[in-house]
């Protein structure tokens, strides 16, 4: 029950997270041992790249740190609402709330 939680976070705090010590969790934990799976925040959009299969978001909430966020497309399925969301985040200045699975891959 407890890793389902969704967690307020910045970008700060995720970067600051630690391996979670169990063998058999391959999650993430903050400093004060809550686990982290689902996060929700809020940053400014600095750069978009639009691939095929994904977008990648250079995202930056000014607590001192970069996170690169991964949505994943599906053609088949894609709506107008995120058509025009992918549209207007390449303007400068875009802010998005994100809610997701955070995952770290090689560091």
């Amino acid at each position: 029950y407890d890793e389902q939680t969704v967690h307020s976070v910045t970008i700060k705090l995720m970067m600051e997270s630690e391996p979670q010590s169990s063998v058999d969790s391959a999650g993430l934990k903050l400093r004060d041992g809550r686990n982290l799976h689902h996060v929700q925040f809020v940053a400014s959009v600095r750069s978009v790249e639009d691939h095929s299969t994904h977008v990648m978001y250079e995202m930056e909430d000014g607590t001192g740190g970069v996170m690169h966020v991964k949505q994943w497309l599906d053609d088949n399925q894609e709506c107008t609402a995120i058509s025009n969301l992918r549209q207007q985040c390449t303007q400068a200045h875009v802010y998005l709330k994100v809610v997701g699975v955070l995952k770290d891959y090689d560091g």
